[in-house]
C-alpha cells in the first residue's frame, strides 16, 4: 500500500488551543498578529475562567 504525502501544508502544530471560555463564542476572533494572538477585542489574551461573564452563543441566521 503507498504511503501518502501530505505535504507540509499542516501547521497543525502552530495553532493555539482555544480557551475553553471561548468553545462557540461569537466574540472568538483567534487570529494572531505577528507572534500575538487575539483571542477577542473583550479579552485579547482569553478570558481564564470557564465561564466567561461575556459570552455570546453563535447564532445562525436564517433566510
Amino acid at each position: 500500500m503507498p504511503e501518502e504525502d501530505w505535504g507540509e501544508d499542516f501547521d497543525f502544530y502552530d495553532e493555539e488551543p482555544r480557551p475553553v471560555a471561548c468553545m462557540g463564542c461569537n466574540n472568538y476572533h483567534g487570529q494572531k498578529y505577528g507572534e500575538n494572538l487575539l483571542v477577542c477585542g473583550i479579552y485579547p489574551h482569553g478570558y481564564q475562567g470557564e465561564i466567561c461573564p461575556d459570552f455570546q452563543d453563535k447564532v445562525e441566521v436564517k433566510d
